[in-house]
């Protein structure tokens, strides 16, 4: 990206293929230093392009707190923000009284609350009440098989082996989950294509 080579086309010679022609991952540095961050700055945007050209959706890891220098560029150019948080009450209540929490009311963005336990009091609907929260936030619950499938290296079979089960399966509830965040996150990015039914409605 320094010479400004990099063509779209180009792009997934670097990725890592997870799915063939739908689904790759191309991994970030681990250099933590102040040489790196600030020659990120300078080749985030014309990256960012280059991926908007070269698939239909991109998903970024913006980190996590406070977002200085490119990661604050980062999250700017968002056309959706996630923030994946607990169900706890302390640590949503710093949360929300966090000035990064005021800067997302001014964006485009969900909430996505993990390892969701669906007997709690601290419903959805309850923390987006008490939290004063507008935009849409979903539950994913915890799910012992994906836990299991992931520290396996099965993440992507444990996805088809699963992607149709009956209501009275134990991983249901967690599909249903992933369905649902999947599907609202790619209209929130502005994909209206329905794809993650198992089934994709073409034009």
């Amino acid at each position: 990206m320094q010479n400004r080579k990099l063509e779209a086309s180009m792009l997934r010679d670097y990725a890592q293929p997870l799915l063939r022609e739908r689904l790759d991952v191309l991994p970030g540095s681990a250099k933590p230093s102040a040489g790196f961050a600030g020659l990120a700055e300078r080749w985030l945007e014309p990256l960012l392009d280059t991926a908007k050209r070269a698939y239909d959706l991109v998903l970024l890891d913006g980190g996590s707190g406070t977002a200085p220098g490119w990661r604050e560029k980062l999250r700017n150019r968002a056309d959706l923000i996630v923030v994946c948080l607990p169900q706890n009450r302390l640590l949503l209540e710093r949360f929300f009284q966090s000035p990064e929490s005021e800067r997302l009311n001014e964006q485009k963005a969900m909430l996505v609350f993990g390892q969701f336990d669906p007997g709690s009091s601290l419903t959805v609907n309850n923390l987006q009440r008490r939290f004063h929260w507008q935009q849409p936030a979903f539950p994913v619950v915890h799910n012992t098989g994906w836990l299991d499938a992931v520290q396996h290296g099965e993440a992507i079979p444990y996805w088809f082996r699963n992607r149709k089960t009956s209501r009275q399966h134990e991983n249901h509830r967690f599909v249903r989950h992933i369905r649902a965040l999947a599907q609202a996150l790619a209209e929130g990015a502005g994909m209206n294509r329905l794809m993650f039914g198992g089934k994709e409605n073409m034009p």
